[in-house]
């Protein structure tokens, strides 16, 4: 008998607290810009090296085809491109989105 009650307010107290928790969770601002990738991060060092380089100009002549374990931060590096000017002149806005094969515009190739 005593289990019983100890198993009661244990599932009372579960019972209120479970929607409480769910409440908080929901209220918590949303983060999602700040995500970032494990490729993204092994490739911070080369971003920051390119990011204070001189802007090249876009021509259309000047393509990149994505190939197999490409993303937008070490495409956008070899041609000294920031990560966020690659993603803004294809009209990227999820980096999970590119595929081998796809063709990107990319400044023409520095030297």
């Amino acid at each position: 008998m005593k289990t019983l009650k100890i198993f009661t307010v244990v599932l009372g107290i579960h019972l209120l607290a479970i929607p409480l928790v769910i409440l908080q969770i929901s209220r918590e601002p949303k983060v999602t810009d700040a995500i970032v990738t494990a490729d993204e991060i092994a490739d911070l060092d080369s971003v920051k090296r390119v990011e204070n380089a001189a802007v090249l100009p876009l021509d259309d002549k000047h393509t990149h085809t994505v190939s197999q374990g490409e993303n937008p931060s070490t495409i956008a590096a070899a041609y000294g491109m920031t990560t966020a000017t690659l993603m803004q002149i294809n009209g990227i806005t999820d980096a999970r989105g590119l595929r081998v094969g796809q063709k990107l515009k990319v400044h023409k190739k520095p030297g």
